[in-house]
């Protein structure tokens, strides 16, 4: 009886091992896959405000004057 609980315990012991590495490797995992999250994130909200702060700006003048729109189809008089 006591060599079946040994071997018992050993495979146990082994298993728990095996699950202590796992639970390493994914807490590594989760380390890496939160810096990584976390920078692509920043870099978002850097290219937000850069995006924000061009939208502020004021409106470039262009040398030549705009056209005014074309008036479409149902804008033109009734009588053409």
């Amino acid at each position: 009886a006591q060599e079946k609980h040994r071997v018992a315990m050993g495979s146990l012991e082994s298993a728990r091992a095996t699950l202590e590495r796992k639970v390493e490797d994914l807490r590594g995992f989760e380390r890496e896959y939160r810096t990584r999250l976390k920078s692509y994130l920043e870099s978002q909200l850097r290219q937000l405000e850069t995006q924000s702060d061009d939208s502020l700006a004021p409106p470039r003048v262009s040398s030549t004057p705009s056209l005014p729109p074309s008036p479409s189809p149902s804008m033109a008089p009734a009588g053409a």
